[in-house]
């Protein structure tokens, strides 16, 4: 009694962790739990035939599970090469063995037809193959084991159950043990726990799994973080090198008339010329008066080169306290200055708003130039070579950190204006 009290707890067990894997296989979309379900599965039925628990049930089938045993034992058989085949992943760790299990798998349907529907008798070829299913388990164990592949306290030990289990089944078969049901509910049992450690072994690959994605995740953060610093660099060395040529020359023009204007020059474009490229500052924020002086010390440097032509206008909120991506609104002055305002024949003004919302910041850079055709307004938010920062690179990166998009308004004679929204939430 206490035997079938055991067993049947066993048994239950092996529902639960049946079901319980059918779940997480299918949630995480592991083909190896199914397997193992699979594998499970077969189990339960092979053993419910042949320790006859279900006969004290009173399941009216269990006559016909005991008299088909051998076929319920061959399918066992191919539940168990299906599983080796995943959980011990023959293919690239056991090749050639992974070639004899590919030929069983073919084979045991074969016998299982031909014992269901031609003859009982038949199915000892598939009985006799179960053996060769066992030895190849036996192998790869040994082989992992010896070559510190497996190392697995789980996997082992549902090995070595399963080895004895075998072991005894087989001395049962050639009469060396009485076929009794104690002999048969050891083989029960080593069987279920055997299963049981195998679940084990699942839920350390579950571990293993998660681990790996959290290291794969913190590599994706890092390389994330590398990829944006990458291309500051690159944004960086997109500066046109001949404004420092201009600037220079600008510079060596004024020392002779005016030695203090030289000099605020050239503090100006040093200040400049560090916003640019300095290397060591890889942070991807900065505050918008950080941002902002350095649109400052650009205008006074074109506003030298160009006396009289270019004015600026700054309509910032008093108090803001805001974080932008670097090289973000510079960029924007300079294409007003360069593609607006000098291209007129008058002098021209860039005016920079930058305004809180309720949801967010509103930020633009408007200017009273040449405008834009509405046919070319598009094509300045199209990357292509050779364009240098340009909006486009800006717009990408905007979309990439705040899924926002510059907007161009624009109207030919009358000026450009290029704005964005910053939502709060996605401050840094």
């Amino acid at each position: 009694m206490i035997n079938v009290w055991a067993g049947g707890i066993l048994f239950g067990v092996l529902v639960a962790l049946f079901f319980y894997n059918l779940v997480t296989g299918l949630a995480i979309k592991n083909k190896t739990f199914i397997k193992y379900c699979f594998f499970v599965f077969t189990t339960l039925l092979w053993n419910a035939a042949t320790t006859g628990l279900l006969n004290i049930t009173g399941f009216k089938y269990a006559y016909w599970l005991a008299e088909y045993s051998t076929g319920i034992g061959i399918l066992m058989s191919l539940a168990i090469a299906i599983f080796m085949r995943a959980i011990f992943q023959t293919q690239t760790r056991f090749p050639k063995i992974d070639f004899c299990l590919k030929l069983l798998i073919g084979y045991f349907p074969i016998t299982l037809l031909l014992f269901f529907f031609i003859n009982k008798e038949l199915g000892a070829f598939g009985a006799g193959a179960s053996s060769i299913v066992f030895v190849l388990y036996f192998i790869i164990m040994f082989k992992g084991i010896r070559n510190k592949i497996i190392r697995s306290p789980q996997l082992i030990t549902a090995w070595l159950l399963c080895f004895v289990s075998v072991i005894l089944f087989y001395l049962m078969v050639f009469g060396v043990l009485p076929q009794s049901y104690i002999i048969i509910y050891y083989l029960f049992f080593l069987s279920c726990v055997s299963a049981t450690a195998f679940a084990l072994s699942l839920a350390e690959i579950i571990n293993d799994l998660n681990k790996e994605k959290q290291r794969n995740q913190i590599l994706f953060e890092n390389s994330e973080i590398q990829s944006k610093q990458f291309e500051l660099a690159f944004i960086r060395a997109q500066m046109d090198p001949h404004f420092i040529h201009n600037t220079l020359n600008v510079i060596e023009g004024v020392i002779a008339e005016n030695k203090e204007q030289a000099g605020s020059l050239v503090n100006d474009l040093s200040h400049y010329l560090r916003n640019i490229f300095d290397y060591s500052n890889s942070e991807r924020y900065i505050s918008i008066h950080e941002e902002l002086g350095a649109v400052m010390f650009y205008v006074r440097i074109e506003q030298a080169r160009f006396p009289g032509k270019i004015f600026i206008n700054y309509e910032i909120d008093p108090g803001i306290q805001l974080k932008v991506p670097r090289l973000v609104i510079q960029p924007l002055v300079e294409n007003a200055i360069k593609h607006g305002i000098r291209k007129r024949k008058i002098a021209g003004t860039v005016t920079i708003r930058v305004k809180e919302l309720e949801q967010g910041y509103f930020i633009a850079v408007e200017d009273d130039g040449v405008g834009i055709d509405d046919a070319d307004k598009y094509k300045l938010l199209e990357y292509s070579p050779g364009k240098g920062i340009g909006l486009a690179n800006i717009n990408a990166r905007l979309t990439a950190e705040y899924g926002t998009q510059l907007q161009i308004v624009s109207e030919k004679g009358k000026g450009t204006e290029v704005r964005f929204d910053l939502p709060k939430k996605e401050q840094p």
